[in-house]
């Protein structure tokens, strides 16, 4: 196996968003960006600044209604451990990306993510 070969260490499949879903940060309330892409396992953010590599978040992601079947807004909250940050692929960019892996996620919110990662893989 290729060490540097980040898709084949990965426990879970990733699914890239075709939505704007945003992400808060629950202590402050101030926004964190948009999911990039999510997995069982983590979620990588897009935004103007990188989160801080190793900080721990609380986070909310915001789903509209309708974006995984819900008739009203929803929120997911979890708990995130930072992993890395990077700038975005594209120079001309100022945006940032930032992975974290879900480290804390109750039963019910776990079972929305689970319905949000259906929706997603599904529209692939």
């Amino acid at each position: 196996m290729d060490s540097n070969n980040h898709e084949s260490r990965r426990k879970y499949p990733r699914y890239s968003l075709n939505k704007r879903i945003r992400v808060v940060n629950r202590q402050t309330g101030e926004s964190l960006g948009l999911i990039a892409n999510l997995s069982q396992g983590g979620l990588m953010l897009v935004d103007s600044s990188p989160l801080v590599a190793d900080g721990i978040y609380q986070l909310a992601v915001e789903l509209e209604s309708g974006v995984i079947g819900n008739s009203e807004p929803c929120v997911i909250e979890l708990g995130v451990d930072c992993l890395w940050n990077s700038p975005a692929a594209d120079q001309k960019s100022d945006a940032y990306w930032s992975g974290c892996e879900i480290i804390d996620i109750s039963d019910e919110h776990l079972s929305l993510m689970d319905r949000l990662i259906a929706v997603v893989r599904s529209s692939e």
